[in-house]
């Protein structure tokens, strides 16, 4: 990147040839016309990621793709801040009256922040979010919080991750109240997280019961549980919970 900046310097406005060593990032943020312009001839960081990165950059994008968020790669966002690591992110209202304050939150991650501050090593994902701005998009929309959690999965290994996201954002849209645990501790932990929100039910999906084409779940009240075809699991699910959710959005 640098490389290529000395190599267009004379096409950036004065104030960015200093940033050139300093901070060539500040590029990709410039609101210059000049700047701007030159954008396609730079170099993309998601094309110069080591096979770590990637690998977790892809599990990002398989993520949303399981739970159908949809989202544009943008190589040229960056944030202001340097403890920035990873993934960084803007969230964007379609709604036409945003106009051009239709970027409602941004964020990313920053594994090494707390480290840094002579704590431990804490990863870390967080983002700033405008108001006044969520304001007016929640405006017409009066949500009701739904007390008490009626499913809640646990996934003991990653290859249980997705298939428990898309079933999460199918019972949602049902307006059945699901959390995900995204940390993957040991089960013992996740079950004692479950009970602590009041969990109705615990849903077990991992390696082991994806093998064998079905899904724990768990009566966190009487703690009998039951194998589900993962086949039938959002039908079953959604008869079991077909009247114990009766707020709307």
């Amino acid at each position: 990147l640098i490389t290529k900046l000395e190599s267009l310097k004379s096409q950036l406005p004065s104030e960015y040839h200093d940033k050139i060593h300093k901070n060539p990032l500040r590029i990709f943020d410039s609101k210059d016309e000049a700047c701007i312009k030159l954008l396609p001839q730079l170099p993309k960081m998601v094309d110069s990621l080591c096979p770590i990165c990637t690998e977790h950059f892809n599990g990002v994008r398989d993520a949303l793709v399981a739970v159908a968020i949809p989202f544009e790669v943008n190589p040229n966002i960056v944030r202001g801040i340097d403890y920035y690591n990873r993934t960084v992110f803007e969230f964007i209202s379609t709604d036409s009256a945003m106009g051009s304050q239709s970027t409602v939150s941004a964020g990313g991650r920053y594994d090494k922040l707390i480290s840094d501050l002579g704590g431990p090593q804490v990863p870390a994902v967080g983002f700033a979010a405008g108001i006044e701005r969520l304001a007016m998009l929640l405006e017409d929309m009066k949500p009701q919080l739904q007390p008490i959690v009626d499913l809640y999965c646990v996934i003991p290994d990653k290859e249980g991750l997705n298939i428990s996201l898309q079933l999460a954002d199918a019972l949602r849209k049902r307006h059945i109240h699901v959390e995900v645990d995204l940390q993957m501790k040991a089960m013992k932990n996740q079950l004692k997280r479950a009970n602590k929100l009041n969990a109705k039910y615990a849903l077990i999906i991992g390696s082991q019961e994806i093998s064998h084409n079905f899904a724990i779940l768990k009566n966190m009240k009487d703690q009998t549980q039951e194998e589900i075809l993962l086949t039938r699991l959002e039908e079953d699910l959604l008869k079991r919970f077909k009247t114990s959710s009766n707020y709307k959005f």
